[in-house]
């Protein structure tokens, strides 16, 4: 409980320290992100391909040259000449510089406001979460903390 307590608090100095502005202009950057990989941003189509990609389809995980996503669903997944020719010629390209895509997950049960709040304050959870595995290791983050803040 006392640490929780800790944790509140330096989150809420934190969050006072960095400004209202910046705090929301975080969240902002966070939003629109996820609008654009949602694909709610608009009717668009996009290609991804210069990496592998992980589909998961059937019982062993199965790699494809491209992919394209269209409206935010996926369209297609294969060959890169396909992919390209299923997209049609305006479609966005983008190139995975060697990265990996994976299948991501949607969390229907997030606490984002967590998410901004988190990224302005001092990690206090212990593993795999945190580094904190002791007290030592919290007073030493929080010195680390506010040297920094």
């Amino acid at each position: 409980m006392e640490l929780r307590g800790i944790t509140r608090a330096v989150t809420v100095t934190k969050y006072r320290a960095l400004g209202r502005q910046a705090v929301r202009s975080r969240i902002q950057a966070v939003l629109a992100a996820t609008t654009i990989l949602s694909g709610s941003a608009g009717a668009t189509t996009t290609v991804y391909a210069g990496g592998p990609i992980l589909t998961m389809a059937g019982e062993a995980p199965a790699y494809v040259e491209a992919l394209v996503v269209t409206d935010g669903k996926i369209a297609f997944a294969g060959r890169k000449a396909a992919a390209r020719k299923a997209a049609g010629k305006d479609a966005i390209q983008v190139d995975l510089k060697g990265h990996t895509l994976i299948p991501g997950f949607v969390d229907a049960h997030s606490h984002f406001t967590g998410v901004g709040l988190q990224a302005v304050s001092a990690n206090l959870l212990p593993p795999p979460d945190g580094p904190a595995k002791s007290i030592a290791d919290i007073q030493a983050i929080m010195r680390d903390f506010i040297a920094t803040s």
